[in-house]
């Protein structure tokens, strides 16, 4: 597949639909500066499809490269991550319709 080159946006949005309620869900992007950033969310409502809209036009929780919590375009990587739960040993977070808002 070709490299992902997103030059801009104001924010990542996406569909998500998990079984655990209040699922923590972490994403990720590293920009062009080697810049991690990251935002956090949660399952709100268990089974059902939700739009979740990952800011990039603000200051965000950051380490490395400009280290100054500011998306500096391109990005060269967007992760996904869902820690687990206590007591859970198993379960299932779907994504879909993943995009960007202009």
């Amino acid at each position: 597949s070709a490299p992902m080159k997103v030059e801009a946006a104001s924010a990542l949005c996406l569909s998500v639909r998990g079984a655990v309620d209040k699922q923590r869900l972490t994403f990720r992007v590293v920009d062009s500066t080697g810049q991690s950033l990251q935002w956090k969310s949660k399952v709100t409502t268990p089974g059902s499809w939700e739009q979740l809209h990952f800011p990039l036009n603000r200051k965000l929780e950051h380490w490395d490269g400009a280290n100054d919590g500011f998306v500096h375009f391109p990005l060269k990587a967007i992760v996904v991550s869902v820690p687990q739960p206590a007591g859970v040993s198993s379960g299932i977070v779907e994504y879909g319709h993943i995009g960007l808002v202009p």
